[in-house]
C-alpha cells in the first residue's frame, strides 16, 4: 500500500543548528526509492521554507502557516490555501490590541511572508527579533487604524508568567476562528498564539493530500515536537514525537530520539519495521 509520511520543520527535522543531519537527508531519500509521499508540515509561510530549503530537496509536497497553504514541492504550484475575512480580521486586531499585546498581520497567501506589525509593549525581544529578520517585509502600524482586509493570518508573540492565560482568553473570545499555541522558534521559549481561518490545520492538510492519492489514514506516519503539531499527531493513527517535545507531549506519543539525534528516521525505521 502507497504510504505518505509527514513531519514538521523546526524541532523536528531541523536540529538545534536548523540543519537537517545527514542521516535524515538520505532517509527521505530512501523513502522516495520506496514511492512513499514525503511531506513537511511546518508553521513557516512558504517563503520561508523556500529559502531554508534547497530546491532539489527530496519531498512532494509542502504544507505551510499551520495548513493554510498547501504547495507541490515540485512545481510550486499552490494546491490549496485559507483567508480570513474582512471581518472576522478586525475582530481579531480589535481582540488583540484590546490586550495590548505585540502582533503581526500577515498578507494573504502566497504573501503570508508581508505584514503589518502593532508594537504594544517596550519589552519583547523575541517579536523584535522576527521583526528585524523580516524587516524587508514588514510595516509598522499604530494601533488606531487597521485598513479592513483579507489576512492569512495574526501573530501575537507573549511572554511572561501570564502568556498561557492570555492565549486562553483569546482562544475563547475568537473561537469561530482556528487559534494555535506554538513555541518560538527564534528563543525557543515565547508563546507565539496564531490565529487562523477555521478551516486550516495541519491535519486538514495531510487529509487533503491523501485524498489527492487516495491514502487511507492507516498507512500515514506524522511526525512533531510542538503544540502546532496536536492537530496532526491526534488525528494519525501512527504518530512520534522526537524527544525535545515538552513533557506533556511526550506524555501523550511515541517517543523517539531528539531532533539532534536524527529522531525523525528514527520514527520512519521504527514505523516501517512494523509496516
Amino acid at each position: 500500500m502507497k504510504k505518505i509520511i509527514v513531519t514538521d520543520l523546526d524541532g523536528t527535522l531541523f536540529n538545534s543548528k536548523t540543519e537537517i543531519s545527514l542521516t535524515d537527508i538520505e532517509t527521505l531519500r530512501l523513502l522516495g526509492k520506496k514511492d512513499i509521499i514525503r511531506v513537511i508540515a511546518t508553521g513557516r509561510s512558504m517563503f520561508s521554507a523556500i529559502n531554508s530549503l534547497p530546491i532539489d530537496f527530496p519531498i512532494e509536497y509542502i504544507i505551510s502557516s499551520s495548513g493554510a497553504a498547501i504547495f507541490d514541492w515540485k512545481t510550486k504550484e499552490l494546491l490549496k490555501s485559507f483567508s480570513i475575512n474582512k471581518n472576522d480580521s478586525l475582530k481579531v486586531f480589535e481582540a488583540l490590541v484590546k490586550r495590548k499585546v505585540d502582533f503581526s498581520i500577515q498578507m494573504p497567501v502566497p504573501e503570508n511572508h508581508n505584514y503589518f506589525f502593532v508594537k504594544s509593549t517596550t519589552n519583547n525581544p523575541d517579536f523584535e527579533r522576527r521583526n528585524n529578520l523580516y524587516k524587508s517585509y514588514a510595516k509598522e502600524i499604530k494601533k488606531s487604524y487597521f485598513e479592513t482586509q483579507e489576512t492569512c493570518q495574526f501573530i501575537a508573540i507573549v511572554n511572561g508568567n501570564k502568556s498561557l492565560d492570555v492565549f486562553n482568553e483569546i482562544k475563547r473570545e475568537l473561537k469561530i476562528l482556528k487559534v494555535i499555541r506554538s513555541t518560538s522558534p527564534i528563543d525557543g521559549k515565547s508563546l507565539w498564539i496564531e490565529i487562523y481561518h477555521s478551516g486550516v490545520s495541519k491535519a486538514n492538510g495531510i487529509k487533503f493530500i491523501a485524498n489527492l492519492h487516495k491514502i487511507e489514514k492507516e498507512n500515514i506516519l506524522t511526525i512533531g515536537n510542538d503544540y502546532n503539531d496536536l492537530d496532526m499527531l491526534r488525528w494519525s493513527k501512527n504518530s512520534f514525537v522526537v524527544s525535545n517535545s515538552p513533557k506533556e507531549i511526550k506524555d501523550e506519543f511515541q517517543l523517539v530520539s531528539s531532533n539532534d539525534e536524527s529522531g525523525f528516521s528514527a520514527a520512519v525505521n521504527q514505523w516501517l519495521l512494523l509496516n
